[in-house]
């Protein structure tokens, strides 16, 4: 059971706007760090970082967490007695450490928060959707933000779909949005049959022929929908 210390949610000990800062701190301060001779040297060079992008990572949270809790989405005691927000933060902190990329920080963040909302996920598919982004490329996350509605991620990012098109496959519709894969097709091919084998694609293959309307048709599935929620802001 994950427990945080009552002292630090003590109001006399910091200001309120602090308390979802002192939260993520006493879960933050339950990661394990490197130590004895043997490892001397290698923290010296590793545990700078490493600390900076816990720091930067608390700071995320912080903000995040007290923002809800200023618009009243959340309660202090809303979280403090949510046992699998705690797990999720824990958990997700000890990834973020881990990353270094934008749109995985965002995810694991997002996660946290969601977890914390009424809505949440169960538990089960909160740990497991915390293993995704975990396994996850950052390209898994733009393929699901793509085709879980390819035209208004058209119209999100200013990228309007060819008029010329008639027929195709889906594998053009991910050269044109992404185009640092053209001609990457064993690459973005892997990435799609992981996300189909997840069960965040309802499509088991991009080279089939259709029309242009199958080509910008949603492909994610119920599952991948949930998932891109909870990797959403909330």
């Amino acid at each position: 059971m994950n427990t945080i210390n009552e002292d630090l949610i003590n109001p006399i000990i910091e200001p309120v706007g602090e308390k979802a800062h002192r939260l993520v701190r006493a879960t933050l301060s339950t990661i394990p760090v490197l130590g004895g001779p043997i490892v001397e040297a290698f923290t010296a060079i590793i545990e700078p970082p490493m600390t900076r992008r816990r720091n930067i990572w608390m700071e995320q949270v912080t903000h995040a967490i007290n923002n809800l809790l200023e618009r009243n989405i959340l309660t202090e005691d809303s979280i403090q007695n949510n046992e699998a927000f705690l797990s999720i933060l824990l958990s997700a902190s000890n990834l973020a450490v881990k990353n270094h990329q934008k749109e995985k920080i965002d995810a694991l963040r997002n996660a946290v928060l969601n977890t914390a909302l009424l809505n949440a996920p169960d538990e089960s598919i909160q740990q497991m959707f915390l293993k995704y982004i975990d396994e996850s490329t950052v390209w898994h996350i733009a393929f699901l933000h793509l085709f879980k509605e390819p035209q208004l991620w058209s119209k999100d990012n200013n990228m309007p779909f060819p008029t010329s098109w008639n027929m195709g496959g889906i594998h053009q519709v991910i050269e044109f949005a992404f185009p640092a894969l053209i001609g990457n097709n064993v690459f973005y091919n892997l990435i799609w049959k992981d996300l189909f084998q997840k069960g965040l694609l309802d499509t088991e293959n991009v080279g089939a022929m259709m029309t242009v309307q199958g080509m910008l048709s949603k492909r994610t599935s119920p599952l991948g929908d949930d998932f891109i929620k909870f990797i959403s802001s909330p």
